[in-house]
């Protein structure tokens, strides 16, 4: 599902970029600044031995070996012209899987909580009035911490302990590409649609604003 959704996106951007990119003058004069926020979606894969000892040997995840992946981007940008801009972002998001036990019941859920701060590039190979298409390399560090929640009855019925419920919680190096970008709409204001490709495939969306 996931997988078919991003392939949409990136053949409506090259229909939308391929129609706009002839229609529109380049931008002579460029705002300095650039402040977006966006929220993201996505997957994430799924490690489950690092969700402790019960996870890893006794539950299967419903989703696929995937975690639901979605949460809130932070982003400032210093544009040094009008094709390059260096700055810094932030992500806080939310990862989430369905567990199931080996008769296909569902029996509780996988939740990790990420963190993440990073310095970023952005190149514009087209950019113009109303329309712009770029791609973005960020570097930085991700925290992340994992939690297995259990049905009550499951647990009382499987006796397990909280031990064997711990997780692991992580800080690691972490790099992010955006390989297609495109934003739209006026000199100071415009909503903006890019992938993203990390420890997750996600699709980021929302408003950039820039002086």
């Amino acid at each position: 599902m996931v997988k078919k959704f991003i392939s949409i996106v990136f053949a409506m951007v090259a229909f939308f970029s391929v129609n706009n990119a002839s229609a529109q003058e380049p931008v002579n004069n460029f705002n300095k600044n650039e402040f977006q926020i966006g929220v993201y979606a996505g997957a994430r894969d799924c490690d489950k031995n690092a969700f402790g000892d019960f996870a890893k040997n006794y539950v299967n995840n419903k989703d696929d070996n995937n975690l639901f992946d979605f949460g809130v981007n932070y982003q400032y940008l210093r544009n040094v012209n009008n094709r390059l801009g260096v700055g810094a972002e932030a992500n806080l998001g939310f990862s989430h899987a369905n567990l199931e036990n080996q008769k296909g019941d569902e029996t509780g859920s996988l939740r990790q909580i990420n963190a993440s701060l990073m310095g970023v590039g952005r190149f514009y190979w087209i950019h113009k009035d109303h329309f712009g298409l770029y791609s973005k390399l960020a570097l930085g560090a991700e925290a992340t911490n994992k939690d297995v929640v259990l049905n009550e009855d499951f647990k009382k019925e499987q006796n397990v302990s909280d031990k064997a419920l711990e997780g692991d919680q992580q800080v690691r190096f972490a790099v992010k590409g955006s390989p297609i970008g495109i934003d739209f709409g006026g000199k100071h204001i415009r909503g903006f649609v890019e992938t993203n490709i990390s420890t997750s495939v996600t699709v980021t969306a929302g408003a950039k604003f820039s002086f």
